[in-house]
């Protein structure tokens, strides 16, 4: 994943996220919100819509801390860009678990990673969304046992946990 302050001269983020793609291999590019301190639907944020868009690759946004990480805030990029596939990072944080839903209900392109998120608002997600919506992320080695363990109680389903483990972020990733 890209990860570039989308506040640099837009024709340098431009050429670093191409040259991250074509030449490394990057899959996606990621919004950290509370590190770049920027919102997904303002004109930076957007701006990495577009490349992304330009890129066939998809975004993930940080969500669940600081006030550009509301999971409302994806509503306009998830709406302008249909044809991205966006990626709610850490399913809006605790706080943001039913707008998360809810924006992956109405819109196509939008998947869940939810790291960080309880068992029970798992169950909902999963309950709501389905495994074809969900991707396992531990977002830092130290939490991958936890995040597991909790994937595997809400998913013991084999198929279903096999989607969420890998499968959905394989379709997403357009990794084969």
């Amino acid at each position: 994943m890209i990860s570039i302050c989308p506040h640099l001269y837009p024709k340098e983020v431009e050429q670093e996220c191409l040259r991250c793609v074509r030449d490394l291999g990057f899959k996606g590019i990621k919004i950290a919100t509370t590190a770049h301190g920027v919102s997904p639907s303002s004109k930076d944020g957007l701006h990495i819509f577009d490349i992304a868009r330009d890129l066939h690759i998809p975004v993930m946004i940080h969500t669940g801390g600081g006030s550009f990480g509301e999971v409302l805030l994806l509503e306009k990029p998830a709406t302008l860009y249909p044809d991205v596939k966006i990626i709610v990072a850490h399913g809006g944080g605790e706080g943001g678990v039913d707008a998360c839903i809810r924006l992956a209900q109405e819109h196509e392109n939008v998947y869940v990673e939810p790291s960080w998120i309880n068992l029970l608002s798992l169950e909902k997600m999963a309950a709501r969304l389905g495994a074809k919506k969900l991707m396992f992320s531990s977002d830092m080695p130290q939490n991958t046992p936890a995040e597991l363990a909790i994937f595997r109680a809400v998913f013991p389903d084999e198929k279903d946990l096999a989607m969420v483990l890998a499968g959905t972020a394989m379709n997403v990733f357009e990794i084969e």
